[in-house]
């Protein structure tokens, strides 16, 4: 089992004894939370979203959650803007800060006019961890049947993350004495997320549901996974 440091936004997972450990450098924000529609031409909505997921078979388990803003540039392009925090709930040796902060923005467009249907998303952001700053990008499709009820869709997405700065992370499990130390590399992910946006009544509000998993891979080669489900809330503003 590894031990990760810095997933979606948070690092260190449980380990057992004689498995191997790895410190992944993370992406810069949550799996997608919403539905393909875009805001719309000069409008604004903000939202809140909370995650909490399981690494691996039994390596502990993440919980953060983000804040993010989006612009209509017009009916069919948006930016979105997004700052997010993660940590773990574990039990480790040493005494490592378990969150990791990061920030994130990006655009979010149609492909067809009058089609709401399916979106594109593509953004650039930074972060820090223990174990040190990185950059990730990412690229993603989401598509679903949008109505002005409950809409559900389906979100694909990559992404890179890059270290800026490495440093050395001290992964020792809280039952081993041998310590076990490491550091973040490049990793590369995909993020699946299948989930349904409701509107509430005949406010604007919108609650957001998903479930989501998450698969990186380091340069070195070694994997893991991250499964879980998210839940937001959205308003314009």
């Amino acid at each position: 089992m590894q031990r990760l440091l810095g997933m979606f936004v948070v690092a260190v997972g449980l380990s057992a004894g004689g498995c191997a450990h790895q410190v992944f450098s993370p992406p810069a924000g949550l799996p997608n939370l919403e539905s393909p529609a875009l805001v719309g031409a000069g409008k604004n909505a903000v939202a809140a979203d909370f995650t909490a997921a399981h690494i691996g078979l039994d390596a502990g388990d993440v919980f953060g959650g983000a804040l993010k803003v989006r612009h209509g540039f017009s009916d069919a392009l948006e930016l979105q803007g997004a700052l997010a925090g993660f940590a773990i709930d574990e039990d480790a040796k040493a005494d490592t800060v378990p969150w990791t902060f990061s920030g994130r923005v990006g655009l979010k467009g149609s492909f067809v006019a009058d089609f709401p249907h399916l979106a594109w998303k593509a953004g650039l952001g930074f972060g820090g961890s223990a174990g040190g700053l990185f950059s990730a990008a990412d690229l993603g499709l989401v598509g679903g049947f949008e109505n002005a009820y409950a809409t559900p869709w389906v979100a694909v997405s990559g992404f890179a993350s890059v270290p800026l700065t490495s440093e050395t992370v001290d992964i020792t499990p809280a039952d081993e004495d041998t310590p076990r130390l490491d550091h973040p590399v490049t990793t590369l992910g995909v993020q699946v997320a299948v989930g349904v946006s409701v509107a509430v009544g005949a406010s604007p509000v919108k609650l957001h549901l998903s479930l989501h998993e998450t698969w990186l891979w380091d340069i070195h080669g070694v994997d893991e996974t991250v499964a879980g489900f998210a839940l937001g809330v959205e308003t314009p503003f």
